[in-house]
């Protein structure tokens, strides 16, 4: 059945006889089936009646469609006077431009819709490793590469430090970093570096200094050509062309290339070549090198962010000594390999990795050997008992007849627990 509002709007068009032969067909049955819409014909035929009376002397005599036809030659002029009755007696809702209107909104909707997504989307670069540190330092143009494109992004003034965020200082920059346990990390300009834990940094180019917190850890810094192994010490990075200059100024570093290694002393410099050729240290004025880092200190407000967000960064760490083990050749057969044994500890894994040093009866660097891998260490431990692991003794290298020392040096890239070995031998097979 139809509205009364739709109803009320075909009254006046059925008494002129105007509607359509559908329209009139349910008008009419609306008319049998409701006695209002009865009454409302009829009352609106009488008013209709009056209305002819009342102005019957004011309307017109005679018909002006001929007139005004005869002036608009070029209109359709019977459909315009039907259109215009029709729209005077049906009035349209007033919302049906709506109909047109949205269609066009939608595509407007679902923009905006994609555009408060986007923003609240999570940023595939947005920084999520563990924090370790502050921004303590900037001057000038600091940032941070934030893609394997190396896209960058500008790094702020105590922001945080994530592990495996990468720097770079650009032309007349300078930056400071401060980690836990208790290190400091200054940046010459044109300088790039990977924070890859508390403990380990990749130097990529540049100059670096290092002040390395006494923690009881082992702080390593890899290098375009080499390693450099330390505990709590003062020393710089200088990655150049075709080597790299490491430069201690108090404490101990280990260096080392592919072939060969070397403990410097304070006031010692050596160079990493790319040829992996020998070390040869030299002795250098460290105050002249250095001098560049005083000029960089750490923002006070930045210490107590560190602080905060790092509350245990004065933590004692226990601290695993690297014993020297000593091997006595004389008056035995040749050695060809070093072994290690130690007492297994079932289904414990995890274990780091060691780099072994050879020196002679003095401590003076001999060579090094192939690392003993965390993996073995592992594979070692699936039953209880003394096991033990032979590392071949290089064809270019003699132990005949003489007194070496062996060190120890964790590497912690494939986990973080400790060997007990329990004893160090050269034999021969």
């Amino acid at each position: 059945m139809a509205s009364n509002t739709q109803i009320d709007h075909l009254v006046q068009a059925y008494i002129d006889g105007e509607l359509t032969p559908s329209e009139q067909a349910r008008f009419e049955k609306e008319l049998q089936d409701s006695s209002s819409l009865r009454r409302a014909v009829k009352e609106q035929r009488e008013t209709t009646a009056l209305l002819f009376e009342a102005y019957g002397e004011a309307r017109l005599k005679h018909d002006l469609r001929d007139g005004i036809m005869a002036h608009l030659p070029e209109i359709n002029h019977e459909r315009l006077v039907q259109e215009v009755n029709y729209r005077a007696k049906h009035p349209e809702n007033p919302l049906r431009w709506m109909r047109y209107l949205i269609p066009a909104l939608v595509p407007l909707v679902l923009i905006a819709i994609g555009f408060m997504l986007y923003a609240s989307w999570p940023d595939p670069q947005a920084p999520t490793g563990k924090i370790i540190g502050v921004v303590a330092a900037k001057d000038g143009r600091f940032k941070r590469v934030v893609s394997e494109d190396k896209k960058l992004q500008n790094a702020s003034l105590r922001s945080e430090v994530r592990v495996g965020q990468r720097y770079r200082t650009l032309e007349d920059s300078r930056a400071m970093f401060t980690l836990a346990g208790g290190t400091s990390i200054k940046l010459a300009s044109e300088s790039e570096i990977t924070i890859l834990g508390e403990r380990h940094v990749e130097v990529h180019s540049g100059r670096i200094w290092l002040e390395v917190g006494k923690d009881g850890r082992l702080f390593q810094a890899t290098l375009p050509t080499g390693k450099a192994t330390v505990f709590g010490t003062v020393f710089q990075i200088n990655v150049r062309n075709d080597d790299t200059l490491v430069t201690l100024q108090e404490g101990e570093v280990t260096v080392q290339n592919k072939n060969a290694f070397w403990d410097l002393e304070p006031n010692e410099q050596v160079a990493l070549s790319q040829s992996h050729g020998p070390l040869l240290p030299r002795v250098v004025d460290t105050n002249i090198l250095m001098s560049w880092a005083e000029g960089i200190a750490p923002d006070p407000q930045s210490q107590e962010i560190f602080s905060r967000i790092i509350p245990d960064a004065q933590k004692k760490v226990v601290s695993h000594a690297q014993p020297v083990w000593r091997c006595d050749t004389r008056n035995r057969p040749e050695p060809t390999a070093i072994t290690f044994s130690w007492v297994s500890e079932q289904n414990l894994k995890g274990h780091c990795g060691y780099e072994v040093y050879v020196y002679d009866e003095t401590m003076r660097p001999l060579f090094l050997l192939n690392a003993i891998p965390g993996a073995v260490l592992d594979a070692g431990n699936n039953k209880e008992g003394l096991k033990s692991f032979h590392v071949d003794i290089p064809e270019t290298q003699s132990l005949v007849d003489r007194v070496v020392n062996i060190r120890l040096v964790p590497d912690y890239s494939a986990g973080h627990v400790h060997t007990t070995f329990t004893e160090v031998t050269a034999v021969g097979f």
